[in-house]
């Protein structure tokens, strides 16, 4: 499995790691009542991949089932090329297994971990304040500073601990100009709003699209490094969990036309989600991780998996690698725009391999801010919104 990486199975990849994914949100969507939702398919993918290197039988199957990537040959390969090729951009992804006391990796495992994984299993001491603090010192070291504290505790009766974190802070091809940055409404459903730091351009280059099953509008953002994000705002101001159900993303990739300079409103927001995903997981179908699995290539003790923490971080800011060229002002004069200014579904892809770093929800994009009784809409207003997008409003 030491040859090069072929583009096909990167693409594989991907569209493993979007089914594993979609399943994933969904499942965090139904645990979690809260206005704002992200997880990593890739990082929770990583964690999962470690433990599948130790793995035996029913086990591996199982998580290579889970993962959609049993067809896959050579899938730690491919998963570690994809990895680096994202790391070298504005993607901090890290995973690693702790241990009791007691339980000593076997060298292979060792070595492979450190080969695809880029870490070995740790064995955790005797006191569970000095363990805690050792494992939020090692994710914020190699996070560079990004995620710190990582664990608020340690259950006590710990005896395998699989943790995965990533951060994500991009930069646009076409940077968002601060001046232009203003405090605009942001409606979190048809009865309130809240004010938040609106981005905003006039001449943004963006690939959009209306979708007529979903009943919303489809953007798609370019960052630097080959990293797009898609946002879907429905135009019912309601997030259905049902367009997750029919996603199709290379289909939506191929639908969407080429980019062009519109008018864009987008809330700046910075996502922070903390998630034990133990439950989350036996729902996926894994539950003999946390009962009785063989990791026999782990160790010869009999061990399980007691507690799978993760942590996303995305920030959206107006930063960018450079800024909007004045020739892109040469736009048609129609009044076409994208306004995320109610609740959106987002995705934030790899686009050579189609690999979705996040996945998530927005219904609020500043938790702080004063929620406020939105006006009664203009049945008016409102069908002439329908109508412009194509849409009887009834």
């Amino acid at each position: 499995c030491d040859r090069k990486v072929t583009q096909e199975q990167m693409t594989m990849l991907g569209d493993a790691m979007t089914k594993f994914g979609l399943k994933l949100f969904q499942e965090v969507k139904l645990k979690r009542e809260e206005p704002n939702v992200i997880v990593s398919p890739l990082s929770i993918a990583l964690g999962l991949s470690q433990l599948a290197l130790g793995a035996e039988n029913t086990t591996e199957t199982l998580l290579l089932d889970t993962l959609h990537v049993r067809s896959l040959n050579c899938f730690h390969n491919v998963l570690k090329t994809v990895l680096k090729e994202l790391t070298e951009t504005a993607t901090t992804a890290v995973t690693r297994i702790y241990m009791k006391k007691g339980f000593e990796a076997k060298n292979k495992f060792i070595k492979e971990s450190e080969k695809f994984y880029g870490t070995k299993p740790a064995t955790l001491g005797g006191d569970q304040g000095d363990n805690m603090k050792a494992i939020n010192k090692w994710v914020e070291e190699k996070t560079k500073g990004k995620i710190k504290e990582f664990l608020l505790e340690i259950p006590d009766n710990l005896v395998l601990l699989l943790l995965n974190a990533i951060h994500f802070k991009g930069l646009w091809k076409i940077k968002f100009d601060p001046s232009q940055t203003k405090l605009d409404t942001f409606y979190i459903n048809n009865e309130t709003y809240i004010n938040t730091d609106m981005m905003t351009s006039s001449t943004l280059p963006l690939s959009i699209i209306t979708d007529e099953n979903w009943l919303a509008q489809v953007g798609r953002f370019s960052f630097k490094g080959n990293i797009s994000l898609i946002v879907i705002v429905p135009y019912n101001r309601k997030l259905n969990a049902s367009i997750f159900q029919d996603l199709n993303v290379t289909d939506l990739y191929n639908k969407l036309p080429k980019e062009k300079p519109i008018f864009v409103k987008l809330p700046k927001f910075k996502l922070d989600f903390s998630l034990e995903l133990s439950k989350v997981l036996s729902a996926l179908g894994l539950e003999e991780l946390f009962k009785n699995p063989n990791f026999g290539k782990i160790t010869d003790e009999p061990i399980f998996v007691s507690n799978v923490q993760h942590k996303s971080t995305l920030e959206l800011q107006e930063d960018g690698a450079e800024a909007a060229a004045a020739t892109s002002i040469t736009m048609s004069r129609s009044f076409v725009g994208f306004h995320v200014n109610s609740p959106f579904f987002f995705l934030l892809m790899d686009d050579n391999s189609g690999v979705p770093l996040f996945l998530g929800s927005v219904t609020n994009p500043n938790p702080e801010a004063k929620v406020l009784a939105s006006p009664k809409l203009s049945e008016t207003l409102e069908s002439q919104k329908m109508k412009k997008y194509g849409f009887d409003p009834k």
